[in-house]
């Protein structure tokens, strides 16, 4: 550390040696001062922070990792309800067949109104099935794309558009 003090000082007696006395001066003066034994603080807080480091580092890999993970279940699920998707279709196309092919032996009359009406019920339960599959798929596409951050850049490009 660096110090320095500018004094005056001045004195007046009435009576005596001295009648009166004036002293100024500049002071200046340097200390310098190190630990020689601070009790070993210094290493422990240097051990001290490289645990913290350390712990952090392990925190940044574990979520890390799980975002990974989660990205990677959202795809093989997003791939999957798009694979049920497709399934689902190909189902509906049969079904609406079937359902033509029965309707038609309805008005020659080799099929009875129950067998009729159940072709129509398994039609109905193919689009539900393929509706629902859909819905899933744009669900898993949109977990996805939430996990991925695509889902802020896109609202964020939306509204900068507006």
């Amino acid at each position: 550390s660096v110090n320095a003090a500018y004094n005056l000082n001045r004195s007046t007696s009435q009576s005596g040696f001295i009648n009166s006395n004036q002293t100024e001066g500049l002071n200046y003066g340097m200390n310098l001062s190190f630990p020689i034994f601070d009790g070993f603080n210094i290493n422990r807080r240097r051990q001290n922070a490289e645990l913290n480091w350390q712990r952090m580092q392990t925190e940044f890999d574990k979520t890390a990792a799980a975002i990974a993970a989660d990205i990677t279940r959202a795809y093989v699920s997003y791939a999957n309800y798009i694979k049920q998707s497709e399934i689902e279709k190909d189902n509906t196309k049969a079904a609406r067949e079937f359902m033509e092919i029965s309707f038609a032996r309805y008005k020659v009359g080799t099929l009875t109104a129950l067998e009729w009406r159940e072709a129509q019920l398994k039609y109905l339960d193919a689009v539900n099935r393929l509706i629902a599959a859909q819905y899933l798929a744009k669900y898993a596409e949109t977990d996805l794309k939430r996990l991925s951050g695509q889902l802020v850049q896109q609202a964020e490009a939306a509204a900068s558009v507006q």
